[in-house]
């Protein structure tokens, strides 16, 4: 289920059939298709001015739909066509196709770091450090581009093994084909890119409060603990993920099993890795050290940027002694004092109890027919068991078995459902009833990862209906329903956890969250209440009831729990950001500007944070100070259009109409339907005298608002002089 990157293929020379269209000086071949996942579909295509090939994502219409993602989309695409560097797929355009958008990448030869994995590739000790290396310096020009960005899915399917048709053509001569003969390649021969970074969400739009568990971003296997808790990511957590690779490289495991995405999540948070040297006593004591500090659960007890983890990579391959361990950092608290209240689901535990479950029904069944055969002599003890079906019930649970090993999962539930209506209670059918379950749970959670919401809930929905205790697919279900607006639905699964295991605290902070984007706010913090009662250490439940206590206006609740968080975690932009719009909701606006000053200390790129300074700074009155942060959010991001709008509220005060004019044009250009900024140019316009051009703007503002009522009394004023 997962996207397949463009380049995993090598490029083919001959085509029987091609659909071209033009996009711009770039060609689109829809009938070579490259790959699809999540994102959209790859296809090949190439730049007519250069004559060279490439591959062209085509996103998703219906991620097109939302307002914000197009708006995301287009500042992002301009950020990562900014950035080349050698280990970097290069993205070289991006635009606006029919109904949807695409971008243009460079198109290479290879294949994903992955397939080498899955093939059951050895890897040496070099070769692991030549592709952290690459990795580190691909993560490292992303980390210091202006935009710092971070990939959040660092993966082996990310990570492509480029190589060229010269060291190909080699081995093809014997035999070999493209894709076998890019897999024998001698890993040092070839060049590291890391791909995808359509996954990337900037350093500095961090939206805890938006989070739920099971919609992080990152693929559960190599997911760093606080993506895994929702938590604030910066460029630590893609060192993280790295360490996983570089751990699964030496090793031929990842550190952890699990069963379902959360089991794994959790052991990301919680639980602590196996010594590398344990699974693979070849690898040296210098490098595991390297790998075991890029999997610190804190992220300060990691490498604080891809240099150190470079130098420190050199100074091994250089059997140098000195590895970066002097920093000072934060003691994190001890794992023991985090988990100590938390009742974590066993989900092989609670197999047992379902198993054990069904041979009491066998059980009981036994005893009510002897009792009921007392009274029916007719009927024979011996009929208990049906010996004629013995044959027939084990080839079905025997095909069933095949089928699921064959990962054809809905064909072994149709021989599964056989084989029940011959043995309802059979013990083997019971205990495949299980393991099909979590199949069925894993694919629903590919499909979440898709975010394919419908098949996602069909899948669950299948893992439910096999195995009623099933936890996590109701935890998973609530947060797909919780994603598509659908918040009783989500609750239904939410109380059902709870109805299961009433100390689940997960269960009871995405209630809270659910509540809140209700609007019911008493529900939410009740909810809240509950998680933080079996998690007194949980940021995320503070913070989200500071944020449900400021939904109700009381702003000082609010502050004491936002103030809680920063208690827990002292380096939590989010906190102060909260705290201060919490501040400056309660009109103390010097308050405010001290919190957002610590939160932009922390986060210096954080656009949000600027923006709302501005805001505040002009609630006092400080116009030129407020224009100065918007000038600043508009350097980091010159799509950002509340930015504009803002500073032409800022510009109109100061009377600087056509300054103000210029910068509601700008909102305007980029979102053609904002009323708001029709209505506020004909402020201006009005206060210039120019009273055509004001009737203009308050008539456009009413056609895409009929509700306008302002822009309605001030057209109405101007059409009465």
């Amino acid at each position: 289920m997962t996207e397949q990157p463009a380049g995993c293929i090598v490029e083919r020379i001959s085509r029987i059939i091609m659909s071209t269209e033009l996009l711009g000086e770039f060609e689109l071949d829809t009938s070579n298709l490259i790959g699809k996942g999540a994102w959209g579909e790859v296809y090949h295509g190439r730049q007519v001015s250069l004559d060279r090939p490439v591959a062209i994502k085509i996103l998703k219409k219906e991620l097109t739909v939302d307002e914000d993602f197009v708006k995301r989309f287009r500042r992002e695409s301009a950020c990562l066509a900014q950035m080349v560097d050698e280990h970097i797929i290069q993205v070289y355009s991006a635009g606006a196709y029919k109904d949807t958008y695409y971008f243009v990448m460079e198109l290479v030869q290879g294949q994903p770091l992955s397939k080498f994995i899955e093939n059951g590739r050895k890897f040496s000790i070099n070769e692991i450090v030549y592709v952290a290396k690459s990795v580190a310096k691909a993560l490292k020009t992303a980390w210091e581009s202006p935009a710092k960005i971070i990939h959040r899915d660092i993966k082996p399917s990310n990570i492509m093994v480029s190589c060229s048709s010269s060291l190909i053509a080699p081995l093809q001569k014997s035999g070999v084909s493209e894709s076998m003969a890019a897999m024998d390649l001698h890993i040092l021969e070839a060049r590291i890119k890391v791909m995808d970074f359509g996954l990337a969400k900037f350093h500095a739009s961090s939206d805890l409060d938006a989070t739920m568990a099971g919609t992080v971003i990152g693929t559960p296997k190599y997911i760093s603990p606080e993506q895994g808790l929702g938590n604030p990511a910066d460029i630590r957590s893609d060192i993280y993920s790295l360490g996983v690779v570089m751990y699964e490289m030496a090793t031929g495991q990842i550190p952890f099993k699990a069963d379902t995405a959360i089991s794994m999540i959790r052991h990301h948070i919680y639980d602590t890795i196996i010594p590398p040297s344990k699974l693979n006593p070849d690898i040296p004591p210098g490098f595991e050290s390297i790998i075991i500090k890029c999997l610190q659960k804190e992220p300060n007890q990691r490498y604080a940027n891809p240099n150190e983890l470079m130098e420190d990579l050199d100074a091994f391959r250089h059997k140098q002694s000195q590895i970066h361990t002097g920093r000072a950092k934060a003691e994190a608290v001890s794992e023991a004092t985090i988990t100590s209240d938390v009742v974590k689901i066993d989900r092989k535990m609670r197999k047992l109890v379902y198993i054990g479950a069904a041979s009491l029904v066998i059980m009981a069944g036994l005893v009510i027919y002897l009792i009921v055969s007392k009274d029916r002599p007719d009927i024979p003890v011996t009929s208990v068991v049906n010996k004629n079906i013995e044959p027939e019930y084990n080839k079905l649970i025997t095909e069933a078995k095949n089928l699921m090993a064959g990962k054809r999962t809905d064909q072994a539930l149709a021989a599964l459902n056989n084989a029940l209506k011959l043995k309802p209670n059979g013990a083997g059918a019971l205990e495949l009833k299980s393991k099909l379950a979590a199949d069925f749970y894993d694919r629903g959670a590919d499909y979440l990862d898709e975010k394919d919401y419908t098949r996602a809930i069909i899948e669950y929905t299948k893992a439910i209906e096999l195995d009623p205790g099933y936890i996590n697919a109701y935890l998973d279900r609530g947060v797909v329903y919780y994603g598509r607006g659908e918040y009783d639905q989500a609750i239904a699964n939410y109380t059902q956890v709870i109805n299961l295991n009433s100390l689940d605290p997960l269960a009871y902070y995405n209630l809270g969250l659910v509540y809140n984007a209700k609007g019911d706010y008493d529900g939410a913090i009740a909810n809240y209440d509950k998680a933080i009662k079996l998690n007194s250490r949980d940021a995320r439940a503070y913070n989200g009831r500071g944020l449900s206590y400021a939904n109700k206006g009381d702003y000082d609740r609010a502050i004491a729990n936002y103030t809680e968080v920063i208690n827990i975690n002292p380096e939590y932009p989010m906190a102060y950001f909260n705290l201060g719009a919490a501040y400056a909701n309660k009109g103390d606006y010097d308050g405010a500007i001290a919190n957002y000053n610590k939160a932009i200390k922390l986060a210096p790129q954080d656009i949000l944070t600027y923006n709302n300074r501005g805001v505040t700074h002009a609630s006092k009155g400080n116009y030129d100070l407020a224009i100065k942060d918007y000038n600043k959010v508009i350097e980091l991001d010159p799509l950002y259009a509340d930015a504009y709008y803002n500073r032409g509220i800022a510009y109109g005060r100061k009377g600087n109409y056509d300054r103000a004019i210029g910068d509601y044009n700008r909102v305007i250009e980029l979102d053609p339907k904002d009323a708001d900024a029709y209505y506020n140019r004909g402020l201006v316009y009005e206060s210039k005298e120019d009273y055509v051009r004001a009737k203009a703007d308050y008539k456009k503002a009413l056609k895409i608002n009929p509700n306008y009522n302002l822009a309605r009394e001030k057209l109405k004023a101007l059409e009465s002089r």
